[in-house]
């Protein structure tokens, strides 16, 4: 066995851990690896992003699993990964074993808190199984804030929520970082066409705020967010060659200067773009600025569908933002 010095190190561990009774867990981990390896990271030098399950018992005698890379150091000398992201499942099962003083449950998640404390390159996102009640387990972790209760049944949820973590925790490490969180500038025209019904494009930007409301993601939005006395352009031009940009293209969106302006920012400054297809009858002239990004239909036929199409749009964003992030870090590398 040997280790090539020269060999590009793994970017981006993700470890599930949870006990093998607490059946949800697999489920998690299963959504999890098929969305790290899916569309949204193709384009990233293989091994930049692995998903590794922490279950079953690693040893006779032993009921808690294989430490993880920065509890007991890799064999043969091989380097850990530079970000470690670790998803505890707190269910009812693993609770018991925490309180059961024959378990090595309870030494392994003390140990794996206590790295937490000192490493700034890891970062714990517990996940709440529904029916956890309070316990010595979560009392342990009450100074973390767990992820959304809903990740643990809804892949939709689970698959943003941690993306959008791990980005923010490697921003913590890099000193230019943009922002503490990840920030969704709405990019938007407030004009309507004659062929638009008369409050379809203000009521799907307010659907859009309200979507992000509804998440951890921040959002810069003009009409709230410009500060009185502020130079209004500058403002524009500045958050958009810093967030990520979720283009809501309406029929008059390609033509407007200012849509113009803000895509082409974000783009010269190698930001995410996403454009959710709004489009309600048509668009009169194309645009070459505004091709060659990610795009999601927006489905207005009813209330669901709306919802999901939004969500779909964020979530590929998210996704974008992480996939950037990675991809500068492997260029370092």
């Amino acid at each position: 066995m040997w280790y090539n010095e020269s060999m590009i190190p793994s970017i981006l561990d993700i470890y599930v851990v949870w006990h093998p009774g607490d059946t949800e867990g697999e489920s998690i981990m299963d959504w999890l690896i098929d969305h790290f390896h899916g569309t949204p990271y193709v384009g990233l030098i293989g091994g930049a992003v692995e998903v590794y399950a922490r279950s079953i018992p690693w040893s006779n005698g032993c009921d808690s699993p294989r430490p993880l890379p920065f509890q007991v150091p890799l064999p043969y000398g091989l380097p850990g990964s530079l970000i470690t992201a670790v998803v505890p499942i707190l269910g009812t099962r693993l609770a018991r074993a925490f309180d059961n003083p024959q378990s090595n449950w309870r030494n392994y998640i003390v140990d794996l808190m206590s790295i937490d404390q000192i490493n700034n390159d890891v970062g714990i996102f517990p996940i709440r199984l529904p029916g956890c009640v309070d316990n010595a387990l979560t009392a342990l972790l009450d100074h973390i804030q767990l992820m959304d209760p809903a990740s643990a049944c809804d892949r939709r949820i689970l698959c943003r929520e941690l993306p959008q973590q791990i980005t923010q925790l490697i921003w913590s490490t890099i000193d230019d970082s943009p922002s503490d969180r990840l920030t969704v500038f709405i990019s938007h025209t407030k004009r309507h066409s004659l062929g638009e019904e008369p409050d379809y494009v203000d009521n799907l930007v307010s659907q859009v705020r309200t979507n992000i409301a509804n998440t951890h993601l921040g959002s810069f939005f003009d009409a709230n967010d410009l500060q009185p006395g502020a130079n209004w352009k500058d403002e524009l031009i500045s958050h958009s060659a810093s967030s990520s940009l979720l283009a809501i293209r309406t029929d008059l969106y390609a033509e407007r200067e200012w849509c113009q302006r803000e895509f082409l920012k974000a783009k010269q400054s190698d930001m995410p773009i996403v454009t959710l297809n709004a489009i309600y009858r048509a668009v009169e002239r194309g645009s070459f600025l505004m091709d060659h990004v990610p795009v999601v239909s927006y489905r207005y036929h009813n209330d669901e569908s709306r919802n999901q199409s939004i969500d779909d749009a964020l979530n590929l964003l998210v996704d974008k933002t992480l996939h950037r992030v990675l991809w500068k870090l492997q260029a370092e590398h």
